[in-house]
């Protein structure tokens, strides 16, 4: 920066632009670094002694330690030349499009063209660039006006800056919702270059635009990955709503963009039943959820409460019941388990798929259940005794071909007849 203005009277004064920018922005990042760094000693001396102390004792600080060295300098410098400062004809810079849109390359490009009339030697023009380009992913945006005032100066802004996203917002808008979005995202350039690469974005702006979830661009994401599998497009808001008010919203949002979530058109069922248990405190479908999750994170095909079964692992051809105990009667393990059992032998109206495995997993969440500290020799006789009919309950386990019991600490899986 100290460059740029010595080179000012040679340059035209399109440096100082630079210069000027630049010393906001240095300020703007030693703010940020000494928050995250703790001086010991360095607190006297000139500028350079104390760049000089903290590079010898902290190499991995030189950036810091050069960027106090001429920050320093440049407000010393800058402090005599005011009246420079203001005269200069820095027009061309401060006014660029590219810096008021927060366009990196183009920019740049104008960077290196300042870079090549200040006539840098190869390393000084590199460190000059460099610096550059560090301080505008960081904080340009912080440095600039906030642009349009109104919604027409808006829509003249994205022509100009976003020119896809422009068509869309002039073609898909309302004047409410043209209003409401200038609102969501005007100075927001990052957010605006998403939805400019986003191709359906918009679409699913438009379907929160009655939520406070329309601003979240994950949440936005999410709904678009929705509106893709086909949903209807009532749901998404429905969904992810109840999603936000129970806590799932980062579980609902991994089941958006899960290739293989199997059946995405009854998921506002599910919401809508899951909705009442949380707010209940009951972790049922809860644990439904996770289990689901969990299969899809191994990019297995899965569906959830499709009405065969609570979870179907189509990759692994299971089909799976889940049972979860939150209370402390033992009675509630065997009605429970006969329960998943009836239900994976199809006497129930959910019928596992034709080949597949039918599984029964008991979750059991509280740590006062008879069952929960049980060892697995244990629970082996327990069921043994319950497939034999030895507790008055013969072939209640039939057609069951896997129980998993599972504790916040242990999964211990079991098959039959349990020898």
């Amino acid at each position: 920066v100290v460059v740029g203005i010595a080179a000012a009277p040679f340059t035209g004064g399109a440096s100082l632009v630079l210069s000027g920018i630049a010393l906001g922005i240095d300020s703007y990042l030693i703010y940020q670094d000494f928050k995250n760094y703790q001086f010991e000693s360095a607190a006297a001396g000139s500028a350079f002694d104390i760049a000089n102390s903290l590079a010898k004792e902290h190499p991995s600080k030189f950036w810091l330690a050069l960027s106090i060295a001429f920050t320093l300098l440049e407000l010393g410098f800058l402090a005599r030349s005011v009246r420079a400062l203001a005269k200069a004809p820095w027009r061309r810079l401060s006014q660029s499009k590219n810096l008021r849109a927060g366009r990196k390359a183009e920019f740049m490009e104008e960077v290196a063209e300042e870079a090549d009339k200040l006539g840098l030697s190869k390393e000084k023009r590199a460190i000059f660039i460099k610096k550059m380009e560090e301080k505008f992913d960081r904080v340009i945006t912080k440095a600039l006006p906030k642009g349009p005032q109104n919604v027409g100066q808006f829509n003249n802004y994205l022509k100009d800056t976003f020119p896809k996203l422009q068509r869309k917002f002039d073609k898909k808008l309302n004047d409410i919702q043209k209003q409401k979005f200038f609102d969501d995202f005007n100075g927001e350039p990052d957010l605006l270059r998403r939805l400019e690469d986003g191709d359906e974005l918009l679409d699913a702006w438009k379907t929160l635009d009655n939520t406070p979830l329309r601003k979240n661009m994950d949440v936005l994401e999410g709904c678009n990955n929705l509106l893709k599998k086909g949903i209807d497009k009532a749901d998404p808001s429905k969904i992810l709503k109840i999603a936000e008010e129970t806590n799932l919203l980062d579980e609902v949002l991994d089941l958006a963009k899960s290739p293989g979530f199997k059946n995405p058109e009854d998921l506002a069922t599910f919401m809508g039943k899951i909705k009442p248990e949380i707010l209940q405190g009951k972790n049922g479908l809860r644990n439904n959820l996770n289990e689901t999750l969990r299969r899809l994170r191994k990019g297995h095909t899965v569906a959830l409460d499709n009405g065969m079964a609570d979870v179907v692992d189509y990759t692994k051809k299971v089909g799976i019941q889940i049972k979860t105990h939150s209370g402390t009667s033992a009675k509630s393990f065997f009605k429970n388990l006969k329960a998943a059992a009836k239900q994976l032998r199809g006497e129930t109206d959910e019928v596992v798929p034709n080949g597949f495995k039918k599984v029964a997993i008991m979750d059991f969440d509280n740590p006062s259940h008879p069952i929960y500290l049980k060892t697995r020799s244990e629970l082996k006789e327990i069921l043994k005794n319950t497939h034999n009919g030895n507790s008055g309950n013969a072939n209640f386990l039939d057609g069951v071909d896997e129980i998993i019991i599972k504790t916040e600490s242990k999964v211990e899986t079991f098959t039959p007849p349990f020898n």
